[in-house]
């Protein structure tokens, strides 16, 4: 269908109105709404107030290391509405460029233990690093975390996993450089949240695994919490080879009492100390509720309960 020279001339009426327009924005440093339309190789094309702008990945709202990550999260950013200032108009090419790196976001609040979605935006050796601004719909802009391959889910294998793929994934909070921590392993929420940490001065049951784990990977403590033994001099003064010995002679499926002497915050890893004279019973460990595994006095520490009627545990 031909367009008359009539339609023709009012629509380039109306792009120069809106071009002046856009000017006069730009000489006011006004703030305008602006909605992304098309992923370009180095940034977006856009649309605001009806005129197609163009906006550069440098000077979108959040910045990311590489423009990989804008390609792997840029059909999401489709039809999403920003705000920028218009920095260049150019009347003769109609060509209209866009800066939205300005102030424009609350801060999400976040929680820890809460699940949230995201999009893998770079995969490395040792694991993945994720936006979960996706979770939010972009209303919070970018929230960048980063989980470890050893933080996946049991069931999800780290080869399958690539970036521009979504995932769920926990909120552990931030570490000591501010920056966002995420897992699928719900025993790094505890960790994050103090909880195996209130366990130190506590005996505590403990399943030993296989021999071929490493030393913090063969002893479990309630059933959840990985431990390690700690065989020393200063622990057994009279008997530490002895005890070297038969920590190591432990069968695969034996429950022993340990003391919890401290933990290691970093690899998640609860520091034992075998007490071999109080040896309990073979008993299955899964199956048992905590005030079942541990001691009374443990347990009050643990869980801070003031009342005895709580947890009928026979006093020795």
């Amino acid at each position: 269908m031909k367009i008359s020279d009539k339609e023709n001339k009012k629509k380039k009426d109306w792009k120069s109105e809106r071009l002046h327009e856009l000017e006069i924005h730009r000489l006011h440093l006004d703030t305008l709404p602006f909605k992304i339309v098309e992923v370009k190789e180095y940034g977006f094309l856009a649309k605001v107030k009806g005129i197609y702008a163009y906006i550069s990945f440098h000077h979108m709202p959040w910045k990311y290391v590489n423009r990989d990550a804008w390609n792997h999260v840029a059909p999401t950013l489709i039809g999403k509405i920003f705000y920028s200032k218009v920095i260049k108009v150019d009347m003769e090419r109609i060509s209209i460029h866009l800066d939205a790196d300005l102030p424009q976001f609350k801060q999400a609040e976040l929680s820890i233990g809460e699940l949230y979605r995201g999009v893998i935006i770079n995969k490395k050796k040792y694991g993945l690093f994720i936006d979960i601004g996706y979770h939010f719909n972009w209303r919070y802009g970018s929230i960048v975390g980063l989980m470890h391959k050893s933080q996946l889910d049991v069931l999800v294998n780290f080869d399958d996993m690539e970036a521009g793929s979504t995932t769920v994934v926990i909120y552990l909070g931030e570490n000591e450089e501010g920056k966002v921590s995420l897992t699928q392993n719900e025993t790094d929420v505890d960790w994050a949240l103090g909880i195996p940490q209130q366990m130190v001065g506590q005996n505590v049951w403990v399943e030993v695994g296989s021999n071929e784990v490493p030393p913090d990977r063969r002893f479990i403590v309630l059933g959840k919490y990985r431990g390690k033994i700690i065989i020393n001099r200063i622990l057994y003064p009279t008997g530490s080879k002895k005890m070297g010995r038969a920590k190591k002679a432990l069968p695969e499926g034996e429950i022993i009492t340990c003391e919890v002497l401290g933990f290691d915050e970093k690899r998640r890893v609860l520091e034992l100390k075998w007490l071999k004279k109080n040896q309990p019973e073979k008993i299955p460990l899964y199956g048992y509720s905590m005030n079942e595994l541990l001691d009374y006095q443990s347990l009050v520490n643990l869980l801070h309960i003031k009342t005895e009627n709580d947890y009928k545990v026979e006093e020795k």
